[in-house]
């Protein structure tokens, strides 16, 4: 049975709008006992979800309930 190539997931974007924070994430998950490979996953996804928020000309400051329901339904497939 052939074997899958794992992923690269980019987990370090300085340049992110979300990079001031993700000090403070990934300590979070640390904290909570999450796996490394849950860690790097859950660290691609906010870095994923910075790059939207920036494609939609927001900063971490204008994160509120709405802008992630727009994420989560009409940016991420279903």
């Amino acid at each position: 049975m052939p074997t899958f190539r794992r992923s690269k997931l980019r987990t370090e974007d300085p340049d992110n709008v979300l990079w001031p924070i993700m000090g403070l994430y990934t300590d979070y998950l640390v904290r909570s006992r999450y796996k490394a490979d849950f860690r790097r996953q859950y660290a691609a996804c906010a870095l994923h979800f910075g790059d939207w928020l920036r494609s939609e000309g927001a900063e971490a400051g204008d994160i509120d309930e709405a802008r992630i329901d727009r994420f989560l339904t009409g940016h991420l497939p279903n």
